[in-house]
Protein backbone atom coordinates (compact mmCIF):
# COMPACT_ATOMS: atom_id res chain seq x y z
CA UNK A 1 0.00 0.00 0.00
CA UNK A 2 1.58 3.57 -0.93
CA UNK A 3 1.64 6.18 1.88
CA UNK A 4 -1.08 8.22 0.13
CA UNK A 5 -3.29 5.18 -0.20
CA UNK A 6 -2.32 4.79 4.12
CA UNK A 7 -3.16 8.53 4.78
CA UNK A 8 -6.51 8.35 3.36
CA UNK A 9 -7.13 5.03 5.14
CA UNK A 10 -5.82 6.44 8.69
CA UNK A 11 -7.74 9.15 8.09
CA UNK A 12 -11.04 7.74 7.21
CA UNK A 13 -10.48 5.70 10.34
CA UNK A 14 -9.50 8.61 12.56
CA UNK A 15 -13.38 9.99 11.51
CA UNK A 16 -14.92 6.92 12.12
CA UNK A 17 -13.27 6.58 16.02
CA UNK A 18 -13.83 10.42 16.67
CA UNK A 19 -17.30 9.81 15.36
CA UNK A 20 -17.96 7.17 18.12
CA UNK A 21 -16.99 9.73 20.30
CA UNK A 22 -19.74 11.78 19.93
CA UNK A 23 -22.12 8.88 20.09
CA UNK A 24 -24.26 7.97 23.32
CA UNK A 25 -24.24 4.38 24.04
CA UNK A 26 -27.19 2.76 22.96
CA UNK A 27 -28.87 -0.24 24.80
CA UNK A 28 -27.93 -3.54 23.76
CA UNK A 29 -31.04 -5.44 21.61
CA UNK A 30 -31.63 -8.31 22.30
CA UNK A 31 -34.33 -11.58 21.69
CA UNK A 32 -37.56 -11.56 23.69
CA UNK A 33 -38.06 -14.76 24.69
CA UNK A 34 -41.51 -14.27 26.97
CA UNK A 35 -44.57 -13.58 25.02
CA UNK A 36 -47.01 -10.67 25.91
CA UNK A 37 -50.02 -11.78 27.69
CA UNK A 38 -53.26 -10.90 28.70
CA UNK A 39 -55.33 -12.00 31.75
CA UNK A 40 -59.06 -11.88 32.70
CA UNK A 41 -60.85 -12.42 35.44
CA UNK A 42 -64.71 -11.80 35.92
CA UNK A 43 -67.62 -13.11 36.84
CA UNK A 44 -67.21 -16.16 33.95
CA UNK A 45 -64.16 -17.11 35.69
CA UNK A 46 -60.42 -16.48 34.60
CA UNK A 47 -58.72 -16.84 31.61
CA UNK A 48 -55.03 -16.21 30.25
CA UNK A 49 -54.16 -15.49 26.49
CA UNK A 50 -50.77 -15.04 25.28
CA UNK A 51 -49.95 -12.62 22.30
CA UNK A 52 -47.70 -13.37 19.35
CA UNK A 53 -44.90 -11.12 18.21
CA UNK A 54 -44.82 -10.09 14.97
CA UNK A 55 -42.01 -10.69 12.07
CA UNK A 56 -40.01 -8.42 13.89
CA UNK A 57 -39.58 -10.24 16.88
CA UNK A 58 -40.82 -7.42 19.51
CA UNK A 59 -44.36 -5.54 18.49
CA UNK A 60 -47.42 -7.17 19.04
CA UNK A 61 -51.10 -6.55 18.66
CA UNK A 62 -53.76 -8.40 19.25
CA UNK A 63 -57.80 -7.89 20.21
CA UNK A 64 -61.10 -10.42 21.41
CA UNK A 65 -64.72 -10.30 21.53
CA UNK A 66 -65.64 -12.38 24.66
CA UNK A 67 -69.20 -12.65 25.89
CA UNK A 68 -69.29 -10.24 28.44
CA UNK A 69 -66.13 -7.75 27.86
CA UNK A 70 -64.01 -7.22 24.20
CA UNK A 71 -59.98 -6.37 25.34
CA UNK A 72 -57.55 -5.56 23.30
CA UNK A 73 -53.40 -4.97 23.45
CA UNK A 74 -50.19 -3.76 21.30
CA UNK A 75 -47.24 -2.39 22.21
CA UNK A 76 -43.37 -2.89 21.74
CA UNK A 77 -41.09 -4.55 23.75
CA UNK A 78 -38.52 -1.40 23.70
CA UNK A 79 -41.19 -0.88 25.41
CA UNK A 80 -44.82 0.10 25.65
CA UNK A 81 -48.11 -1.12 26.11
CA UNK A 82 -51.21 0.01 24.89
CA UNK A 83 -54.15 -1.22 26.12
CA UNK A 84 -58.25 -1.10 26.14
CA UNK A 85 -61.09 -2.97 27.83
CA UNK A 86 -64.90 -2.48 27.40
CA UNK A 87 -67.42 -4.57 29.54
CA UNK A 88 -71.22 -4.81 29.20
CA UNK A 89 -71.82 -7.30 32.41
CA UNK A 90 -71.68 -5.99 36.03
CA UNK A 91 -69.45 -7.75 38.35
CA UNK A 92 -65.50 -7.46 39.92
CA UNK A 93 -63.11 -7.63 36.97
CA UNK A 94 -58.86 -7.81 37.32
CA UNK A 95 -57.35 -7.51 34.02
CA UNK A 96 -53.52 -7.71 33.74
CA UNK A 97 -51.88 -6.53 30.16
CA UNK A 98 -48.18 -7.89 30.92
CA UNK A 99 -45.22 -7.69 28.09
CA UNK A 100 -41.60 -8.74 28.05
CA UNK A 101 -39.01 -5.56 28.25
CA UNK A 102 -35.65 -5.50 25.65
CA UNK A 103 -32.36 -5.17 28.64
CA UNK A 104 -32.26 -1.58 29.75
CA UNK A 105 -32.26 0.95 32.22
CA UNK A 106 -34.95 3.14 33.11
CA UNK A 107 -35.46 6.37 35.50
CA UNK A 108 -39.39 7.23 34.31
CA UNK A 109 -42.73 6.23 33.71
CA UNK A 110 -45.85 7.33 31.76
CA UNK A 111 -49.13 5.59 33.28
CA UNK A 112 -52.26 7.20 31.27
CA UNK A 113 -56.00 6.29 30.93
CA UNK A 114 -59.51 7.32 30.51
CA UNK A 115 -62.73 5.67 31.67
CA UNK A 116 -66.08 6.07 29.69
CA UNK A 117 -69.23 4.67 31.75
CA UNK A 118 -72.67 4.79 29.93
CA UNK A 119 -76.15 3.69 31.08
CA UNK A 120 -79.04 3.31 28.50
CA UNK A 121 -82.20 2.61 30.73
CA UNK A 122 -85.14 4.07 31.87
CA UNK A 123 -85.01 2.97 35.14
CA UNK A 124 -83.76 5.09 37.99
CA UNK A 125 -80.59 2.98 38.72
CA UNK A 126 -77.37 4.84 37.10
CA UNK A 127 -74.55 2.20 35.99
CA UNK A 128 -71.26 2.82 38.01
CA UNK A 129 -67.55 1.92 38.84
CA UNK A 130 -65.94 1.56 42.04
CA UNK A 131 -62.85 -0.20 43.90
CA UNK A 132 -61.05 1.27 40.91
CA UNK A 133 -57.17 0.76 40.31
CA UNK A 134 -55.04 1.14 36.87
CA UNK A 135 -51.69 0.30 38.47
CA UNK A 136 -48.40 0.02 36.65
CA UNK A 137 -45.81 -2.77 37.74
CA UNK A 138 -41.98 -3.13 36.83
CA UNK A 139 -41.57 -5.70 37.03
CA UNK A 140 -44.71 -7.89 36.80
CA UNK A 141 -45.75 -8.19 40.16
CA UNK A 142 -43.90 -5.19 41.71
CA UNK A 143 -46.30 -2.38 42.05
CA UNK A 144 -44.50 1.17 41.31
CA UNK A 145 -45.62 4.33 42.71
CA UNK A 146 -47.51 5.23 39.14
CA UNK A 147 -50.85 4.32 40.37
CA UNK A 148 -52.88 5.97 37.97
CA UNK A 149 -56.53 6.01 39.68
CA UNK A 150 -58.40 4.81 42.75
CA UNK A 151 -61.99 5.41 43.48
CA UNK A 152 -65.05 5.41 41.48
CA UNK A 153 -67.71 7.33 39.65
CA UNK A 154 -71.02 7.08 38.07
CA UNK A 155 -73.19 7.74 35.11
CA UNK A 156 -76.79 9.11 35.41
CA UNK A 157 -79.14 7.25 34.05
CA UNK A 158 -79.10 7.00 29.98
CA UNK A 159 -76.40 9.71 30.29
CA UNK A 160 -72.71 9.62 28.96
CA UNK A 161 -69.36 11.00 30.30
CA UNK A 162 -65.79 10.43 30.17
CA UNK A 163 -63.13 11.64 31.99
CA UNK A 164 -59.18 11.21 31.71
CA UNK A 165 -56.91 10.35 34.17
CA UNK A 166 -52.91 10.92 34.28
CA UNK A 167 -50.23 10.53 32.69
CA UNK A 168 -48.41 10.02 35.66
CA UNK A 169 -44.47 10.50 35.67
CA UNK A 170 -42.45 8.32 37.94
CA UNK A 171 -38.68 9.36 38.55
CA UNK A 172 -37.49 5.95 39.55
CA UNK A 173 -34.71 3.94 38.32
CA UNK A 174 -35.26 0.11 37.11
CA UNK A 175 -32.19 -1.47 36.03
CA UNK A 176 -33.04 -3.96 33.30
CA UNK A 177 -36.14 -4.88 34.15
CA UNK A 178 -37.60 -8.50 32.58
CA UNK A 179 -40.97 -7.58 32.24
CA UNK A 180 -43.57 -4.87 32.46
CA UNK A 181 -47.41 -4.85 33.38
CA UNK A 182 -50.42 -2.85 33.91
CA UNK A 183 -53.43 -4.10 36.36
CA UNK A 184 -56.42 -2.64 36.16
CA UNK A 185 -59.42 -3.59 38.77
CA UNK A 186 -63.14 -2.49 39.22
CA UNK A 187 -65.93 -3.15 39.80
CA UNK A 188 -69.43 -2.31 37.21
CA UNK A 189 -72.60 -1.83 39.00
CA UNK A 190 -75.51 -2.03 36.49
CA UNK A 191 -78.91 -3.21 38.51
CA UNK A 192 -80.69 -2.72 34.95
CA UNK A 193 -78.28 -4.53 33.45
CA UNK A 194 -78.29 -1.73 30.70
CA UNK A 195 -74.87 -0.31 30.89
CA UNK A 196 -71.05 -0.62 30.60
CA UNK A 197 -67.36 0.85 31.25
CA UNK A 198 -64.93 1.21 28.55
CA UNK A 199 -60.97 1.21 30.02
CA UNK A 200 -58.12 2.69 27.75
CA UNK A 201 -54.87 3.74 28.21
CA UNK A 202 -51.36 3.53 27.67
CA UNK A 203 -47.58 2.47 29.98
CA UNK A 204 -44.25 3.54 28.82
CA UNK A 205 -40.86 3.09 30.02
CA UNK A 206 -38.41 5.78 29.08
CA UNK A 207 -34.49 4.71 29.02
CA UNK A 208 -31.87 6.78 30.78
CA UNK A 209 -29.55 8.43 27.96
CA UNK A 210 -25.94 6.63 28.85
CA UNK A 211 -22.84 8.04 27.48
CA UNK A 212 -19.89 6.67 27.61
CA UNK A 213 -17.60 7.01 30.51
CA UNK A 214 -14.95 9.99 30.17
CA UNK A 215 -11.48 7.83 30.43
CA UNK A 216 -13.23 6.00 27.49
CA UNK A 217 -13.89 9.06 25.85
CA UNK A 218 -10.46 10.31 25.99
CA UNK A 219 -9.23 6.83 25.19
CA UNK A 220 -10.68 6.86 21.83
CA UNK A 221 -10.16 11.20 21.02
CA UNK A 222 -6.36 10.35 21.73
CA UNK A 223 -5.97 7.22 19.26
CA UNK A 224 -7.76 9.12 16.81
CA UNK A 225 -5.82 11.84 16.68
CA UNK A 226 -2.76 9.89 17.24
CA UNK A 227 -3.97 8.43 13.75
CA UNK A 228 -3.65 11.48 11.98
CA UNK A 229 -0.83 12.35 13.67
CA UNK A 230 0.55 8.64 11.86
CA UNK A 231 -0.90 9.50 8.78
CA UNK A 232 0.90 13.10 8.21
CA UNK A 233 4.54 11.39 9.67
CA UNK A 234 4.21 9.16 6.25
CA UNK A 235 3.68 11.60 3.63
CA UNK A 236 6.52 11.74 1.54
CA UNK A 237 8.42 14.99 2.23
CA UNK A 238 9.94 17.42 -0.92
CA UNK A 239 13.55 17.93 -1.37
CA UNK A 240 14.45 21.55 -1.05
Amino acid sequence: MSCGKLEVYLRVLALGVIGLCALPAGRASASVGELPAVQVTGPEGSSTTPVPFKADGKTFAWRTDAPGYSVSMSGDSDPFINWSFSVTGPGSYHVLFTAPVLPGTYNSVVNQAAVTLSDVGLGLNPTSISNVSIDGEVPVGTSIPAVLLTGGASAPNGGFGSTTYGPKFVNETFTSPATMAVAVDFTLTSLDADGGASFNGQFVLSPTVQSPEPASLSLLCLGAMGFVGMGRSLRPRRLA
